[in-house]
């Protein structure tokens, strides 16, 4: 559960409730460096195939009509709430752990630690993420502005949801599920090599 300023998270350390520690290594996190370059190449794979079968006018068909302005606001707006949300999240734990000011982590021991620190974290993973898709988003916009506007907004949706079960409590199986938030994440990664590529005249430009 969230922290809530006294909630269940502050109960459970009250009754001295252990909780399982994330692990140290695996869990779905890259453990090579083969793992980034796959990656890459899969969300690179996917953007060629949305615009050689006309991923963009399928999106305007349907009636997704939206301009590179649009793509780029609503992102911005979606990631100022969500972030919001997630700070707002960083201090209740703070109450709820006796966490003050400018302390920012708890040390492995300590109580509340590890439910503390995953709060800390979802606020920061998600931090992390936002500074590559943000550039991303404002690179690419204009190339298919419904086809980023959906997969930003899909990105968005889920990795705020990963974020949230992140942060209530070191339960990797609530925040497995989101863990298709990567995929839309990769895409807007290939966008960008794909609209490098043409302006290297690597390939045809497909824009």
């Amino acid at each position: 559960s969230l922290p809530t300023g006294g909630g269940p998270h502050a109960i459970a350390m009250a009754e001295g409730k252990q909780y399982e520690q994330f692990p140290s290594s695996g869990a779905g996190n890259p453990m090579s460096v083969v793992t980034p370059f796959l990656s890459q190449i899969v969300g690179t794979s996917l953007a060629f195939a949305i615009q050689k079968f006309g991923g963009e006018a399928k999106l305007r068909a349907a009636g997704i009509s939206v301009d590179a302005d649009t793509t780029r606001i609503a992102l911005a707006i979606g990631i100022a709430f969500a972030f919001s949300i997630l700070s707002m999240l960083v201090n209740v734990a703070r109450v709820d752990y006796d966490v003050p000011w400018p302390y920012l982590m708890l040390n492995r021991g300590d109580k509340g630690a590890i439910e503390y620190n995953a709060v800390q974290r979802a606020h920061g993973n998600f931090l992390e993420a936002l500074v590559i898709v943000g550039p991303l988003v404002l690179s690419t916009a204009h190339l298919a502005p419904a086809v980023i506007f959906v997969t930003s907004q899909s990105w968005l949706f889920g990795k705020f949801m990963m974020s949230v079960a992140y942060a209530s409590g070191p339960d990797i199986k609530k925040r497995a599920f989101w863990a298709w938030s990567y995929l839309p994440y990769y895409i807007l990664h290939g966008y960008a090599w794909l609209f490098l590529a043409t302006k290297l005249g690597v390939i045809a430009n497909m824009f």
